[in-house]
């Protein structure tokens, strides 16, 4: 059983269905040009998209803005994936969608757990710590 809890107060939670792209399959460089792939840009807007639509839903915004977010993430993948290679494209988007910068951000990765394929998911709670 993965180690979670519930969101903390005024925080939010972010459920994200879909396998993550890794950072391999996001990025690719040619020519001393680094650039994301047609597979990154789509599950960077959607990301985006999903956390602007639940930050709206909840009426979410960071009470100060100043303040650190936590980053609280469980990901479900049917193939073994380095934790690293899952947030970077994937905290851009959520950051993009919740209208904040992500220098703000303090992530930690409570598991890496297996599923059946086709049933990969992310779950991702942010929460406002002290500045």
């Amino acid at each position: 059983m993965p180690r979670t809890y519930d969101p903390p107060l005024g925080g939010l939670e972010l459920n994200i269905p879909g396998k993550p792209p890794s950072w391999n399959a996001v990025y690719r460089a040619r020519n001393s040009y680094v650039y994301m792939t047609k597979e990154g840009k789509v599950w960077k807007e959607y990301v985006e998209s999903l956390s602007r639509a639940s930050a709206r839903k909840n009426f979410w915004k960071p009470s100060r803005a100043d303040s650190y977010l936590s980053i609280d993430i469980w990901v479900w993948l049917s193939r073994p994936m380095d934790a690293d290679n899952v947030l970077k494209v994937t905290l851009d988007a959520v950051a993009k969608g919740l209208e904040v910068n992500d220098k703000r951000f303090l992530p930690r990765v409570w598991g890496m757990l297996k599923c059946k394929a086709g049933e990969e998911r992310l779950r991702i709670v942010v929460g406002e710590e002290e500045p």
